[in-house]
């Protein structure tokens, strides 16, 4: 029999019992996001109805982008929770999001504040110093 891939429970993807709230938070979040970005768009253009059915499909959508961004990529909860509007979007939109993309090297949590110091070496090229 071939050696099927179970995935891991979903349960053990979230931490603690803690991040639960967290996570339905921004399910629900990147979800309601999603439909007012449709609703925005000029009319006839990938307008999308709201559906329980497409409620649904997008809710697996955000489940499947959490379990990679935890399983596969590594990522805490806070991360893979703030990344899921960009990833669900990507989706709908048919387009490509994830390691695919340039890595980013640094990531700040929503909320943060973070000074950036711009300073100009000898060759003219400047450099960003985070502080």
């Amino acid at each position: 029999m071939a050696n099927v891939h179970t995935p891991q429970p979903f349960g053990e993807l979230l931490g603690d019992k803690a991040s639960l709230a967290a996570v339905t938070q921004g399910f629900l979040d990147a979800i309601a996001d999603s439909y007012r970005t449709d609703a925005s768009r000029r009319e006839g253009y990938m307008r999308t109805q709201v559906t329980d059915t497409e409620t649904r499909r997008r809710f697996a959508l955000c489940e499947r982008w959490f379990r990679t961004f935890r399983a596969e990529y590594g990522w805490g909860v806070r991360r893979s929770v703030e990344m899921l509007p960009s990833a669900l979007r990507a989706d709908l939109d048919g387009l490509k999001f994830g390691r695919d993309e340039p890595e980013v090297s640094t990531w700040v949590p929503r909320g943060s504040e973070v000074e950036v110091q711009v300073e100009e070496n000898p060759h003219g090229v400047h450099d960003e110093v985070g502080n």
